[in-house]
């Protein structure tokens, strides 16, 4: 049985002829097809792309202490620190809290094992470098600074 022009070649004996034929036709669908795929592709990344910028810039404003304790860890000495309300660094460092409540943008990564932590109610800060990480119910946060976090707790 001789295989058609249209038809689908199979088998050992099919000729390479009606192969290379069906192989043209369907490459004219696919392209079709493609550029269908393609349109659809740009605008699911389109999408996403905007989800993303929406999500990356949430509203998020840090709150500062509002009279419970504060614990201070260096996490390279691992040396603790309490300081209460009445005290001079709790001060300064409510002071930087209510001066820097907003300008954070959601941090994606893992936050790394380095810097001091202060902690108080249920929000922790790490200093770390040039960054200060917000970590809250919301998520974790991230705000450039060059607050020198030595200074605050003098």
């Amino acid at each position: 049985m001789e295989a058609k022009s249209g038809d689908v070649a199979t088998g050992a004996g099919a000729s390479s002829r009606n192969i290379i034929m069906t192989g043209t036709s369907n490459r004219r669908h696919a392209g079709s097809a493609a550029r269908r795929i393609g349109r659809g592709l740009r605008a699911s990344v389109a999408l996403l792309g905007l989800f993303g910028l929406a999500a990356c810039s949430q509203d998020f404003s840090v709150q500062p202490p509002s009279g419970e304790p504060m614990t201070v860890s260096d996490i390279g000495t691992h040396s603790i620190q309490n300081f209460a309300p009445a005290d001079a660094p709790y001060q300064r460092i409510a002071a930087w809290v209510a001066a820097n409540r907003t300008g954070w943008s959601q941090y994606l990564g893992s936050p790394p094992s380095s810097g001091t932590m202060i902690s108080y109610g249920n929000v922790s800060l790490q200093f770390v470098d040039n960054q200060v990480l917000a970590r809250a119910p919301a998520g974790i946060y991230q705000k450039a600074t060059t607050v020198n976090v030595g200074v605050l707790l003098r």
